[in-house]
């Protein structure tokens, strides 16, 4: 029986002067927002780009930006520049992966985040490991107020259930074609988000972007409800805590 493996998709010196432009000319990009007790967050995914602006009831913000050409390691910790229309954001940002692989940067626990990507349509990212990256931020003021109004209703936390370290997936599952309905249907993709108990085990699914499938959706949901396990998120003192995981599915 052939197998079909899922690939998941859950910061100065001299700086170069060119800058590689990450855009296409299809479609306007297409935001997306969601909302938990523990952040509110906005997203886009186009192309080869995924960048992430989310705030939690604490007013902190955090920023991710995944690019196949951005240059730098697993946890590296580098400078970085972000330019956004006239102004200038420098700070560490720390190397990640997102699980196909594709690197990004990620910082947080920042109060001048949301207000920089206020009305802009691309940032530019500079390290001085690398060219300028430019990424297409168009439609960004059209899902900003949602951003807004979601953090200010946001209600403050008990310590004790603040995420400190982020969930970590131990297990995920693989998937035989006869698995899969619509005939085994692959080059599809899923973008999921599991909330993670504090065992560690996955205690709901949902889709935060459709593969264009019901069926495919909920088979995804249903495999990783049932096979996915987890390192649970933990608290400041290290104690177990319930958490949200979001990534992506590839058929």
């Amino acid at each position: 029986m052939r197998y079909v493996p899922i690939a998941f998709a859950a910061i100065f010196a001299l700086f170069a002067p060119c800058a590689a432009r990450a855009q296409d000319s299809g479609a306007m990009p297409a935001w997306k927002f969601y909302s938990s007790p523990e952040h509110c967050t906005i997203s886009l995914l186009r192309d080869r780009a995924f960048v992430l602006l989310t705030i939690n009831p604490e007013g902190a913000q955090g920023l991710r930006i995944h690019h196949p050409k951005l240059a730098i390691a697993n946890n590296e910790v580098l400078p970085v520049v972000l330019t956004l229309g006239d102004r200038q954001l420098a700070f560490d940002m720390r190397g990640a992966r997102a699980t196909d692989g594709t690197p990004g940067l990620i910082v947080g626990d920042r109060r001048d985040l949301r207000e920089a990507f206020g009305p802009v349509k691309e940032v530019q990212v500079e390290m001085a490991s690398a060219a300028a990256l430019v990424l297409d931020l168009d439609g960004l003021s059209e899902v900003l107020p949602q951003l807004v109004s979601c953090a200010a209703q946001l209600m403050p936390r008990d310590p004790e259930t603040i995420v400190a370290v982020r969930p970590e997936a131990t297990r995920m599952p693989s998937i035989r074609a006869s698995d899969l309905p619509l005939d085994g249907a692959t080059q599809r993709e899923v973008a999921f988000r599991l909330s993670i108990a504090p065992d560690g085990r996955p205690d709901a699914c949902e889709i935060v972007r459709s593969s264009g499938s019901n069926a495919l959706d909920e088979q995804a949901c249903g495999l990783l409800r049932t096979g996915a396990r987890f390192k649970p998120a933990r608290n400041a003192a290290g104690k177990p805590v319930a958490s949200t995981y979001q990534s992506r599915v590839k058929f």
